[in-house]
């Protein structure tokens, strides 16, 4: 079984980075890093000690370069915003390319776009927003906290 192409949109900046460093301490290699800035791509992938990253210039705001982005992606991780200037373009970008998205943003805006356009999940894909601290994994910790059975806090 092959393991599956994760492309990290934006992988050059705080967020993009701190997920690609995750998803290589999770034993994920040859990611796909996608950015506007080919130098700072390249660091990232420097940083692979398996030497396996690509990258690939992207825009979130470029069509095509979107798409080149995407494509062969089994699932995009959205790490660019603004949302409200952004709205759900990765999203259905990754969704066109048969990706599964999730996205460190993506809140209302993006959600009322994808809602318009149907549903993702009837082609067996999945969207994931606000899937950063913000108001996603901020209600997750405490909910796994509170269920470790800790006797003070």
């Amino acid at each position: 079984m092959t393991k599956p192409v994760i492309g990290i949109l934006g992988a050059s900046g705080a967020v993009g980075r701190a997920a690609v460093r995750e998803l290589r301490a999770l034993g994920h290699t040859g990611l796909r890093l996608g950015g506007r800035t080919a130098s700072a791509l390249c660091a990232v992938a420097e940083e692979d000690p398996t030497g396996h990253d690509e990258t690939v210039w992207a825009d979130a705001t470029d069509p095509d370069g979107l798409r080149a982005f995407t494509d062969g992606c089994d699932i995009v991780l959205n790490c660019v915003g603004p949302t409200y200037r952004l709205r759900a373009t990765v999203a259905f970008a990754a969704l066109a390319a048969g990706a599964h998205c999730v996205d460190v943003a993506g809140d209302d805006p993006a959600a009322e776009d994808l809602l318009a356009a149907g549903d993702p999940a009837q082609d067996g894909r999945t969207v994931v927003l606000s899937a950063g601290a913000l108001p996603g994994l901020s209600s997750l910790l405490p909910r796994w906290l509170a269920g470790q059975g800790l006797d003070s806090a």
